[in-house]
């Protein structure tokens, strides 16, 4: 128990030092990870698993961080006081914490009793971190209860084990969070995406059909539907649409070849799809860059002149 106790004294320092790598070091790799999540959000159906461990993992462990460094350092102390030798008034030398008969008069970190054989910590830094901290009650209190040994030496093996608490903590809560958020994202429903437009194109003589747009410079790629996508410059994309692209939410209200659109929605899990409903209820599929999705055809527009895509 002493060797502990004292241990801990001593090295205070370099546990605070190791808490901070394991902070520092469990923080940036959940933001990666968090970092990755949102990255993929378009293009991968578990984004939001990556996204919730990395966003609470990074917190648990900062909050974690944060009560050490203001709860443990005054535990330290209240522990290493109970163990301490202590200074007897008018004495020169240091005293038993137990019985407080007069200790060896040795340069040791741990001083054994003569008279009751209890270990008391002595060394330099020990009494020093006592002196300053602890307060004067505590310095003149000659033993501690013997049924608190026990709870002492808890306190301290706890103490030290702090950081590996904290990698704990930061995987069960980041594990715990994706899990909730995995369970849930298929029930939760968001806007449509902003930037997502949708080109109007010919696709037959009297057929207006939407087209998920992705444009690169002057290079525009069309995806109709499952399996179904074609590459035409700016200029051609003029030619082969019946009207200018409109957004994602602009869909709600027009009529399809499956009945009017009453909604248009991204779900969670996989914010690269937009899905609609019709009236009636029944949900469809809009085509999206990934080359996934129904193939929606348009019955409110006028397919006008011009060349159609080839199927």
């Amino acid at each position: 128990m002493a060797a502990t106790v004292s241990a801990l004294a001593q090295h205070e320092r370099a546990w605070k030092v190791r808490l901070a790598i394991v902070v520092a070091g469990l923080f940036l790799a959940s933001l990666t990870v968090g970092m990755v999540g949102f990255a993929i959000r378009r293009t991968s159906d578990s984004w939001h698993g990556y996204f919730a461990f990395g966003t609470t993992a990074s917190a648990s462990t900062l909050v974690l961080g944060l009560v050490a460094v203001l709860l443990v350092p005054p535990a330290v102390r209240r522990v290493v006081g109970h163990w301490s030798a202590i200074r007897l008034p008018g004495d020169a030398g240091l005293g038993c914490r137990v019985c407080g008969g007069p200790l060896p008069v040795l340069v040791a970190p741990v001083l054994r009793c003569d008279y009751c054989a209890a270990n008391n910590l002595a060394s330099a830094g020990v009494m020093q971190k006592v002196a300053v901290s602890a307060k004067q009650a505590e310095q003149r209190v000659l033993a501690v209860a013997e049924r608190k040994q026990r709870g002492d030496e808890l306190a301290a093996s706890a103490l030290r084990a702090f950081p590996a608490v904290v990698a704990l903590a930061w995987f069960a809560g980041g594990a715990a969070s994706g899990s909730v958020v995995f369970t849930i994202a298929h029930e939760v429903e968001i806007w449509p995406d902003s930037d997502q437009r949708f080109a109007l194109t010919r696709t037959g003589p009297s057929e207006v059909c939407l087209a998920a747009m992705e444009v690169d410079g002057e290079k525009v790629q069309l995806f109709l539907g499952s399996q179904r996508q074609q590459s035409l410059s700016r200029a051609d994309l003029a030619r082969y649409t019946a009207a200018p692209p409109i957004a994602a939410a602009a869909l709600e209200g027009r009529q399809t070849t499956r009945g009017r659109i009453v909604s248009v929605y991204r779900p969670l899990n996989h914010l690269g799809m937009h899905r609609g409903r019709v009236e009636g209820g029944t949900e469809i599929y809009f085509p999206n860059p990934l080359g996934a999705g129904e193939e929606i055809c348009l019955t409110d527009v006028a397919a006008g002149s011009g060349p159609t895509l080839e199927r």
